[in-house]
C-alpha cells in the first residue's frame, strides 16, 4: 500500500511540475486554453447568469447580494508585479485574497439566514 501511494505521489508532483514548466514558457501569466488542454487541464465555461448551457455543476450560486471585497485588499493584489520565475507565489497570494474574500461571503450570508445551517441556495 505504502509503495502504491508512494507512486501516486511521484505521478502527482510530475504533473504539477508539467503544469508549472507549462505556464512559464508561456508568454504572458494569462493562461489560455490551449496552454491548459496541453498540460492535461479540462477547462469548462462557467457562468453564474441565466446560461443555463454553462451553469455550475458542483455548487448552487448564491442568489442574493454579497459584499464586495475590500478595497486596499484588492488594490493590494492588483499592484503585485507578477514574476515568471515565482508563478506559484503569485498563485498564492490569489489563493490568500479569495480565501479571505469568500471567508467574509460566508460569514456575511450565515449572518443574513440566522437560524439556518447554511443559506438557502447553498444546499
Amino acid at each position: 500500500m505504502e509503495e502504491t501511494l508512494i507512486r501516486e505521489r511521484a505521478a502527482r508532483h510530475h504533473s504539477l511540475a508539467k503544469i508549472e514548466n507549462l505556464i512559464k514558457q508561456t508568454s504572458s501569466q494569462y493562461v489560455k486554453s490551449p496552454n491548459l488542454k496541453a498540460a492535461g487541464i479540462c477547462h469548462l465555461p462557467l457562468s453564474l447568469e441565466g446560461d443555463t448551457q454553462h451553469h455550475p455543476l458542483f455548487f448552487k450560486p448564491y442568489q442574493e447580494e454579497l459584499p464586495l471585497p475590500q478595497q486596499a485588499r484588492e488594490d493590494k493584489l492588483l499592484k503585485f508585479e507578477p514574476d515568471p520565475d515565482h508563478i506559484l507565489w503569485d498563485t498564492r497570494e490569489m489563493n490568500l485574497f479569495l480565501t479571505r474574500h469568500f471567508h467574509e461571503c460566508w460569514e456575511y450570508a450565515s449572518q443574513e439566514h440566522l437560524g439556518n445551517d447554511y443559506p438557502n441556495s447553498i444546499r
